[in-house]
């Protein structure tokens, strides 16, 4: 019985990411949502979608930079958590591979505002002024709940 547990728990822990990286949505997929709020013309979404292909690969190495200088910043952590100098040199290569990925993320939107009208980019800026409202509310509802939590929790009375 145990035996048999444990091989449905492994299972489910192998097909979980692929389960989850069916659900997770494509460039393509937010492209073709935004081209129609834009109202963009098909010339327009295949230069949009030219310059998405062109910059994926270079963004997907500078996550992978960030990825692995956040586990080597673990690392040092762990290993040598009193070593002043050897976590400011592991924090520093974190914050190095950030600035990088920010640039690139900054090079990919440049290129790709170039295939709008001006009035599809002020569109544009407001799409993501919204979201960026909209995000904002969501986590102070977040920290709402969290202190409310808190708050019920500090009041009861010790076991």
């Amino acid at each position: 019985m145990r035996f048999t547990t444990a091989r449905l728990a492994l299972a489910a822990l192998l097909l979980a990411p692929a389960a989850l990286a069916q659900d997770a949505p494509r460039p393509h997929r937010r492209l073709e949502k935004l081209a129609g709020k834009l109202g963009l013309s098909e010339p327009q979404r295949e230069q949009i979608r030219a310059g998405v292909e062109r910059h994926a690969d270079e963004l997907q190495t500078r996550r992978a930079a960030v990825r692995s200088a956040r586990e080597e910043l673990r690392r040092v952590l762990d290993a040598s958590p009193g070593d002043a100098a050897a976590l400011r040199d592991a924090a520093q290569r974190v914050e190095a591979a950030r600035s990088e990925l920010v640039v690139a993320r900054g090079a990919r939107r440049a290129e790709l505002r170039t295939a709008l009208t001006p009035d599809q980019q002020q569109q544009a800026q407001q799409l993501r002024d919204a979201h960026r409202a909209r995000k904002e509310e969501r986590h102070e509802a977040r920290q709402q709940r969290r202190a409310e939590r808190r708050a019920r929790k500090a009041a009861e009375p010790p076991r």
